[in-house]
């Protein structure tokens, strides 16, 4: 995994040409299409699935407390599109950034939603604690775009995890849970998935992590007009 201090370009911006959205604001979309969605959060879970697939957990001020639950991402290690490795050395409590993440079960009364990573995504992780730096611990691109806005987001994000005074409350108190689906079935989904990109990348299947007491099902998203490209444009 690249990290920040070997070989890396920070693209300064004076204005963000990325839109950020708050898991609030995800559950409260009318129902998604196949748009692709960027937004910042702290990581309250993860588990490697495999060496291809990994589950990450994230929570922001919005998703705090009863009702809302966060929202989880399922991130696959791309090759077709110049190799995105997988954030193997995010910890709970560090901050995230994603960007390109497609909506896969968008259940707004669960309060819960699950995205998954499409084409050509990225990410940044963050330490939540230092108060200074808003250099990235890891990334997933050797330059990636940054700007004011980041900054900002960065600072809300180590200020809300401030004031809950603990790192016990990050990892006990928030309203934040997962049901996983056997494993078994991730490794299979998986493998199908890396099969299926390398004969075309226009359709893809991921797995849902579905409610407790619920079974896991699988439901596929298409990424389409998104042809295979070296990864030479910043992120």
């Amino acid at each position: 995994m690249p990290s920040a201090q070997a070989n890396t370009v920070a693209v300064n911006t004076t204005s963000n040409k990325y839109n950020y959205k708050t898991i609030d604001e995800l559950n409260k979309l009318i129902q998604p299409s196949g748009a692709k969605w960027c937004l910042y959060g702290v990581i309250k879970f993860r588990r490697e699935i495999n060496l291809n697939c990994m589950l990450i957990g994230i929570c922001d001020p919005t998703s705090y407390g009863k009702g809302q639950k966060g929202a989880s991402c399922l991130l696959y290690r791309e090759s077709f599109a110049g190799t995105i490795e997988l954030p193997i050395q995010a910890e709970v409590g560090q901050l995230i950034r994603l960007h390109r993440m497609k909506i896969t079960n968008y259940k707004p009364e669960s309060g819960c939603i699950q995205l998954k990573s499409s084409n050509f995504y990225s990410w940044l992780i963050f330490d939540g604690k230092d108060d200074i730096s808003h250099e990235p611990a890891a990334q997933s691109s050797i330059s990636y775009s940054f700007s004011n806005d980041d900054c900002q987001k960065i600072d809300e994000l180590r200020a809300w995890l401030l004031s809950l005074g603990d790192d016990e409350t990050l990892h006990h108190e928030l309203d934040f849970q997962f049901v996983l689906p056997d494993l078994k079935s991730f490794n299979d989904q998986s493998t199908q998935t890396i099969e299926n990109e390398m004969k075309d990348n226009r359709t893809t299947t991921v797995a849902t992590v579905k409610d407790i007491g619920e079974s896991s099902e699988f439901f596929s998203a298409t990424d389409e007009s998104e042809s295979p490209k070296k990864r030479l444009h910043t992120d």
